[in-house]
């Protein structure tokens, strides 16, 4: 899996303040798939995350200068988030795989019930970022 933020652009509303629009792009299974959000969404990934994991900062949530020197660092910056909690995501489903299955061989069948408790306590965590923005899907 790859996760990229090829681009942004500015939006100007008339009912609202201008905003920036990410694009996200993942490649996953030989497919692309794309996504747009605002930054606002990444804020409230970040908040969410940070109740489970430990979480690098994002960047800065008030930009004051809206000049696309300032936005491409911002890019920049929610783009290797992503990436990062990819690699943690990554990292967590081989650890949790792995426990997983010392605990079935010590527990058999009574684990199997608890299994299935335990992967939908953690799917918020474990199932990471790209899902919670809506990139992708759980299966």
């Amino acid at each position: 899996m790859e996760v990229y933020i090829p681009s942004f652009r500015y939006e100007e509303s008339d009912l609202e303040r201008g905003y920036t629009v990410f694009k996200i792009e993942v490649l996953m299974n030989g497919r692309k798939h794309f996504v747009e959000k605002r930054y606002s969404e990444f804020h409230a990934l970040h908040k969410k995350l940070k109740k489970c994991i430990k979480t690098p900062e994002i960047p800065s949530k008030h930009v004051r200068n809206w000049v696309p020197k300032v936005l491409e660092q911002r890019r920049q910056g929610l783009e290797t988030y992503l990436q990062y909690q990819k690699t943690q995501l990554i990292s967590q489903t081989f650890h949790a795989r792995k426990k997983l299955g010392e605990q079935k061989a010590l527990r058999n069948e009574c684990y199997r019930e608890r299994e299935g408790k335990l992967r939908a306590s953690s799917a918020s965590c474990v199932s990471g970022p790209l899902v919670l923005l809506g990139v992708v899907e759980l299966n």
